[in-house]
């Protein structure tokens, strides 16, 4: 990694120079101006530092290095070379890029960034557990350091020596690697009231090491004023990963058990063909045609060890599998000026997917295992999807002060998919075959409604109607015909007839300016999406439903050039049912889901004497919807407080230097979960700006 950054370093620092010297600086009347701001930053911290880290995207302690340069030079022949970037040591933050152009020959671009994002390994709370853990902290924790180490390097060359045509070559690579938190957490079993009791809380990980290539050439040409351009593109995909796929901890003796290693490999390899016509037949008509080819090829090898010697364990030596994927695509758009104040848009979608799939899921189910396979399932899949789509878009503006708005996307898909499996090996399980033939016809509609007018001067006002809708219908042939367990336990499309949604959407939002120092806004949405679940063991529909009042309000002043004063406010009111809360007569296994939040944001920038400005922010959230049901399962909800305080003073000690000072304070605090996640920071910067 440290040879990596010093490369790019290095790069960024001689090639412009190289480059720059060689087409600008050879040339007479050439000038140059730049910026460098070299900060540090310290930071004190009590309490869950990961957490911290997962929120403000840096770690405690300190952290320096240059937090901004930039360098522009252009002489009067139109030649330019531009640099600027970033680099901060201890948070693994770096930035370089470069722009150099030649007129009448092209430009030569150059672009690396690598930044840390961080994870809190902490995990769940189950408060009856109580003080049976003596040591939450360490078993709660996953004990690592959790970061992924993400970047992106790009080189492009663009060639347009002649002004109709222009080729345009890259190359781009992007990598993570490290280790993310996880959400599907491990079993804790425990005493409670005198009986055992198991509870999903565990940490868990996911370790990365992933990488990406892609390669692109693009041509785009003009002839008879008809725009042409094709593409042909690589991308290349290699990922490792490695988990815990499953372990229980006994609160009795601190002891793991049951414990599952996954380790998955995959290889992958996309091609894709574009070609794209437009033409502008006049300034009323716009006619464009895109065609698009993808083949891909995924091959992907699985292994899992269960340390459990019992005769349920779930040890898988090696388990291969390759998938083929070809896609046919046509884009016709349309764009039409059907009167002098009435605009249309319109296109249509076809897409054609051919995706085969074969794989080999071995057991070792001899107890204890000896890493020998001895049941093999033989896994074929066959997928055809015809897609259809259209698009369409209307806008008139004939009426004085007021604007007309109606947007629609409408998609159908015919899915066939034959799923077959076959049991093999010394050890063969018969319930374990299956052959399932399934049609799916899938529906999704979105219909958009809306208005903007100006009632009076320095007042609009927006409403705006959305409406969605959609249908997931399976129908099945073969043996999925009849209701049988091996049917239903092997996928979900065995289970269900069908699944739906639809959403409402109103939205209203009003702006006025009463002074020029003052802009204020309201904002109301309601949002109201139900779902219908139709299983094959019922022949009624579940209905759950997610239901959002969102209010909103900010201010905007700037009574005068040194002052500047910004405010925001959002309430939002949210909650999901389900046939779980008891809703429809069923037993209650679990409370409605309460989303509720408050947000409050407010910032301030004074200039009190010239060259000096004071900044000051402060943000506020929170949500208080913690629902204690320890008796029946894990609690549901949060409630938590988060606030974020800064304040600052910028002076210009000099033509060529800003000196900046600034405080941070950070807080967390979450009683849902006995305080696990609290925090308190307290953030030191300094920079100085050098401009020459």
């Amino acid at each position: 990694m440290k040879e990596r950054i010093a490369t790019i370093v290095g790069l960024n620092l001689v090639l412009p120079l190289l480059f720059g010297s060689f087409y600008v600086y050879a040339q007479e009347g050439s000038a140059g101006s730049g910026e460098i701001t070299p900060s540090i930053v310290y930071i004190d911290l009590t309490g869950d530092k990961e957490k911290f880290a997962e929120d403000h995207w840096i770690r405690d302690g300190a952290t320096g290095g240059v937090s901004g340069y930039s360098y522009i030079n252009e002489n009067r022949l139109g030649d330019s070379i531009v640099a600027e970037g970033r680099g901060l040591a201890g948070n693994g933050d770096y930035q370089f890029n470069f722009d150099l152009k030649k007129e009448g020959f092209g430009n030569l671009i150059f672009e690396f960034k690598q930044f840390n994002k961080y994870y809190d390994g902490t995990g769940g709370y189950y408060s009856p557990f109580g003080s049976s853990i003596s040591f939450p902290n360490y078993l709660l924790e996953t004990g690592r350091d959790l970061s992924l180490d993400i970047g992106n390097l790009k080189v492009e060359a663009i060639f347009s020596k002649e002004e109709e045509t222009k080729c345009i070559l890259s190359y781009e690579r992007e990598y993570r690697k490290g280790a993310k938190s996880l959400t599907s957490w491990g079993s804790v079993t425990g005493t409670v009231n005198n009986a055992a009791t198991t509870r999903k809380i565990l940490p868990t990980f996911l370790e990365i090491d992933e990488m990406v290539n892609k390669l692109e050439l693009k041509i785009e040409h003009t002839v008879n004023g008809i725009d042409i351009s094709a593409e042909q593109a690589w991308e290349g995909v290699k990922v490792q990963t490695q988990k815990v796929n499953n372990r229980t901890l006994s609160l009795a003796n601190g002891a793991f058990s049951t414990v599952r290693y996954k380790y998955e490999d995959l290889d992958a390899d996309l091609y894709t063909t574009v070609v794209r016509v437009a033409k502008d037949f006049n300034e009323k008509v716009n006619l464009s045609m895109a065609v698009l080819y993808e083949f891909a090829r995924d091959h992907t090898n699985e292994r899992i060890t269960d340390t459990s010697v019992a005769a349920t364990n779930e040890n898988h030596p090696v388990n291969p599998a390759n998938v083929y994927q070809g896609t046919v695509t046509l884009l016709p758009k349309i764009s039409i000026l059907l009167m002098e104040h009435l605009f249309m848009e319109a296109g249509f979608r076809w897409e054609w997917i051919d995706k085969n799939g074969s794989s080999t899921y071995n057991r070792d189910r001899t107890n204890p295992p000896d890493n020998i396979a001895d049941e093999l399932l033989n896994i074929d899949d066959e997928i055809k999807d015809n897609h259809l789509g259209e698009t369409f878009s209307i806008k008139f503006d004939g009426i004085r002060d007021v604007v007309f708005y109606a947007d629609g996307e409408f998609e159908q898909q015919v899915r066939r998919e034959v799923n077959t499996q076959n049991s093999f090996g010394r050890l063969p399980t018969a319930t374990n075959n299956f052959l399932r033939d399934t049609n799916t016809l899938t529906y999704d509609y979105e219909c958009t409604l809306g208005s903007k007018f100006y009632p009076m001067p320095k007042v609009d006002v927006t409403a705006e109607f959305k409406y969605k809708y959609g249908l997931r219908d399976y129908k099945r042939g073969g043996a999925g015909n009849a209701i049988q367990t091996g049917d239903i336990t092997n996928g979900y499309r065995g289970f269900l007839n069908s699944v739906s949604y639809t959403t409402v959407k109103p939205i209203a939002m009003f702006n006025f300016k009463p002074y020029r120092w003052l802009a204020c806004n309201f904002r109301y949405a309601y949002d109201s999406t139900a779902y219908g679940v139709e299983t094959r063991l019922a022949d009624a529909t579940e209905i759950s439903e997610y239901k959002a009042n969102i209010y909103s309000t900010g201010a905007t002043l700037m009574p005068n050039d040194t002052l500047y004063l910004t405010f925001f406010y959002q309430y939002k009111e949210a909650m999901t049912e389900t046939p779980a809360n008891g809703t429809g007569g069923g037993p209650t296994n679990v409370p409605t889901y309460n989303a509720n939040v408050r947000a409050l944001s407010a910032s301030c920038s004074y200039a009190p004497v010239k060259n000096v400005t004071v900044r000051g922010s402060y943000t506020f959230s929170r949500a208080d919807n913690f629902n204690d049901f320890s008796n029946i399962g894990l609690p549901l909800g949060l409630d938590n407080l988060s606030q974020d305080a800064s304040i600052g003073i910028e002076s210009k000690i000099c033509s060529g230097g800003i000196l900046e000072f600034k405080y941070d304070f950070a807080a967390y605090d979450e009683t849902s979960n006995s305080g696990m996640d609290d925090y308190e920071a307290h953030l030191f910067y300094t920079a100085l700006k050098m401009v020459f």
